[in-house]
């Protein structure tokens, strides 16, 4: 989600986008570059903003998209598709490059420390080597695991 929030509502991508393709790699003119132009004489209500007196024709708004002159007016330019093409691609690189890292932290930074785990390694040789033992005496006795290991009851008189 962070990367949907600097790909889409920061100027950051078209920055990049405008400052590789431009001539000397700069950006000088990317202002301009991000504005599109309307022609206010074909909006009446945008003609009546201007005033009555008024000799502006044109105005500009941030967007990509094609001037009134070109046969396709005011459709979205191919700069546009591009900026899109590029902020999809930097979520992708983004959120894979985060999740990157927070796997290089989670390896790096483990869950337990040094000393429990060998702690717990130890209490768990200590239970086995207990089991061991008492199933040793177990065997050695002759017991069945079906007596009762309490009162010595044989549980295996009764099913005969």
């Amino acid at each position: 989600s962070n990367g949907f929030i600097i790909a889409f509502t920061s100027d950051f991508i078209p920055r990049l986008v405008y400052r590789a393709s431009s001539e000397g790699h700069t950006l000088a003119g990317y202002l301009n570059s991000t504005l599109s132009e309307y022609n206010i004489t074909e909006s009446d209500n945008l003609r009546s903003l201007a005033g009555d007196g008024s000799n502006i024709k044109t105005c500009f708004y941030a967007d990509y998209r094609e001037p009134p002159t070109s046969p396709q007016k005011y459709t979205l330019t191919s700069k546009f598709y591009v900026i899109l093409a590029c902020r999809l691609a930097f979520v992708v690189v983004f959120e894979n490059f985060v999740a990157l890292v927070m796997i290089l932290v989670r390896w790096c930074i483990p869950d337990m420390s040094v000393e429990l785990r060998d702690q717990i390694r130890r209490e768990v040789y200590l239970t086995n080597e207990i089991i061991i033992a008492k199933e040793a005496e177990r065997a050695r006795l002759g017991l069945d695991r079906r007596s009762c290991s309490a009162c010595g009851h044989d549980y295996r008189a009764d099913t005969m």
